[in-house]
């Protein structure tokens, strides 16, 4: 009698399994890839230049039921969970790689719904839905989804270019400076000039002048204004892009991930 091949999703930066104790019922792997439309006189149709293509992305629902051993859940469910969560080491949630006989994934967590549904005499959940549940390629590419909005970063020769739902927003340059960084807007102006000092960082517009100055203390990073304390880290580039009032907050928090993941990259 054939052995019954358990779907496995591994944490792989702590190198721990979780075994599924239902193989999923099926799953879906999304691939696409970006066109630029160009207007064509004299064509029915935009002639198409291919830019780039977006991470692959898994979905996937998975079952877990406890009821017969009386137990909870959540021994299952709390392991999931745990790979959604960053990791304060590392600025990231764990890289993830699942496997179902010959197919294997490797990505990170994006989205993640646990929906219990059962439940025993003293409250504790012994069923549980989990999906379904979206993994990501890379970093980079960066890849965000805020509600229905879409949001990409595309590495090219000037920098990473920020873009939602497919237009260009802002852009990055250069990436992975260990001692200065500068986010445009569309019209190619410096929104802001991050360069360290022995010290810290300084913070200037496009004219140069100065917008704010960040402190390395200990193990935190102290902005003037905002009057901000950031902790975690002790990059003062990442610090200055998070804490920049001058960037939309999607803006911030990919630049702050795209500097994140480089810089690992790098280290690596």
């Amino acid at each position: 009698m054939a052995t019954l091949e358990k779907a496995k999703i591994q944490n792989t930066d702590k190198q721990s399994t979780l075994e599924a104790l239902f193989n999923p019922k099926e799953y879906s792997v999304q691939k696409s890839v970006q066109w630029e439309p160009h207007k064509a006189p004299g064509l029915d149709s935009p002639e198409q230049e291919f830019t780039s293509g977006n991470p692959a992305i898994l979905s996937v629902e998975l079952f877990f039921d406890t009821y017969e051993d009386k137990k909870s859940v959540k021994e299952f469910t709390d392991q999931l969970m745990e790979m959604a969560l960053v990791d304060a080491d590392k600025h990231r949630p764990p890289a993830i790689q699942f496997t179902w006989g010959d197919f294997t994934f490797e990505g990170y967590v994006e989205n993640l719904t646990l929906r219990y549904t059962m439940f025993l005499s003293d409250g504790k959940p012994c069923r549980a839905t989990i999906g379904p549940t979206e993994m990501i390629i890379g970093g980079p590419p960066l890849i965000s989804q805020l509600g229905e909005t879409r949001w990409t970063g595309k590495d090219g020769p000037t920098g990473t270019t920020l873009e939602r739902e497919g237009d260009r927003v802002a852009r990055i340059f250069p990436i992975g400076d260990l001692a200065t960084v500068d986010v445009f807007n569309l019209d190619g102006i410096a929104m802001l000039h991050v360069q360290a000092t022995p010290a810290g960082a300084t913070v200037t517009d496009a004219a140069s002048r100065p917008l704010r100055t960040l402190a390395l203390k200990g193990d935190q990073i102290v902005t003037d204004h905002p009057s901000l304390v950031v902790t975690g880290t002790h990059d003062v580039l990442l610090a200055s892009v998070l804490t920049a009032p001058e960037l939309a907050p999607e803006v911030r928090m990919l630049a702050a991930c795209e500097r994140v993941l480089v810089t690992e990259k790098k280290e690596l």
